[in-house]
């Protein structure tokens, strides 16, 4: 939901979305997990501006980098808190 007002309202309201991207980047990760392989956290990347595009190479870079990964399908891309992590 915010990458969607984003793209529709930051030219208008570029300083709601600077801070509201301050306040979720160190909040929201990506859990990556495949098959045989450790599940790992990453921070969301916030310079992407459609969240399918940055599930679809991150897909792509854990098949590519990884000779367990049958296909960049197999791997398992979902959004998660890290709040208990950064916290922690």
């Amino acid at each position: 939901a915010f990458f969607a007002a984003r793209n529709r309202l930051e030219s208008e309201h570029y300083l709601l979305f600077f801070r509201l991207r301050g306040i979720l980047e160190p909040a929201l990760g990506l859990e990556i997990s495949a098959a045989g392989l450790a599940t790992e956290v990453l921070p969301l990347d916030f310079r992407y501006r459609d969240p399918a595009r940055l599930i679809r190479r991150l897909r792509h870079e854990c098949w590519e980098n990884n000779a367990r990964v049958s296909a960049p399908e197999s791997v398992t891309v979902r959004p998660v808190w890290r709040l208990a992590a950064v916290s922690a």
